[in-house]
């Protein structure tokens, strides 16, 4: 028996991690992963664990809250393994006593990130989207393709930026979540991504996986380490400046062949090595429970 946890809203913290030992009691799981887990507060894990449950965490953001404070970990010395999902943080968590530490990648689940339009069957809406929370340097980066066919989603773009910002035009309201997305990448011709600036090696955010299992074309910023995972220019397209980034746009707008070829490799590629599934194999490899 597994049991993946989620972080969980700071407002219900005590009487959710209470539920958590009381399920756990009750359910008795060989193995429990974390996700994050910011929201487990200290002793939780350790009851859990006496109950004869492996417990695992799988860090997804930087552990220590330097970018986002409530997102520290305060607990990692409890857990019996911990995931990285960037390997610059391998020695970090050793250091903070996490015992048993490992780099795994984010990944997706297939059977919720998946081509909804076939390849060759698609009506283009979009020359180009963002499906993604605004940043200021995100921004910078979108303003030298502004005069291109391009649509922006997400959080705080509309109140970060003026109604005369060339970005403006290119702001649409409408809120897609989870599965909804993967018509909106099957619909738009290059994809666009940009990590995080927590990502430093091997760090891939959700959003890489989510357009690559769609079958859709991605361009994301490049990244040490992520020819680990996918390869830039076979399972997709990755740029190292903002020249670099309007040339890559104006090649692949003008290539639609070679657009394809790298989201039918991609995507072949997650199936193959790369989805969620793969990830839980390999945290019951690692935790020796197959």
């Amino acid at each position: 028996h597994i049991v993946i946890v989620l972080s969980i809203d700071h407002s219900t913290n005590k009487l959710l991690n209470r539920l958590l030992i009381r399920k756990a009691r009750r359910f008795r799981p060989d193995l429990m992963v974390v996700i994050k887990g910011e929201s487990i507060t200290s002793g939780t894990i350790s009851a859990i664990r006496r109950l004869g449950t492996v417990a695992a965490d799988w860090v997804i953001d930087e552990p220590t809250g330097i970018y986002y404070p409530a997102g520290k970990i305060t607990n990692l010395p409890e857990y019996d393994y911990l995931f990285s999902f960037d390997n610059s943080y391998v020695p970090l968590l050793r250091k903070l006593g996490g015992k048993n530490v490992s780099f795994l990648p984010i990944s997706v689940d297939e059977t919720v990130f998946h081509e909804t339009v076939p390849l060759n069957e698609r009506n283009y809406t979009s020359d180009i989207s963002f499906i993604g929370t605004y940043w200021p340097v995100r921004a910078d980066l979108f303003r030298t393709i502004a005069d291109k066919n391009f649509r922006i989603y997400g959080p705080h773009w509309k109140k970060n930026l003026k109604p005369e910002d060339p970005l403006f035009p290119h702001l649409d309201d409408t809120k897609i979540n989870g599965d909804e997305a993967c018509p909106a990448f099957n619909r738009t011709k290059i994809n666009l991504n940009q990590t995080h600036q927590h990502a430093v090696d091997g760090g891939i955010n959700l959003r890489i996986p989510e357009i690559i299992a769609t079958r859709s074309f991605l361009l994301t910023n490049h990244l040490k380490g992520l020819e680990k995972i996918f390869v830039p220019g076979k399972h997709l397209a990755t740029y190292t400046s903002p020249a670099d980034f309007k040339r890559k746009i104006d090649y692949y707008l003008s290539h639609s062949d070679e657009r394809d070829k790298i989201a039918n490799a991609g995507y072949e590629h997650f199936l193959k090595h790369q989805t969620l599934r793969h990830r839980i194999r390999d945290i019951l490899h690692i935790t020796k429970l197959t």
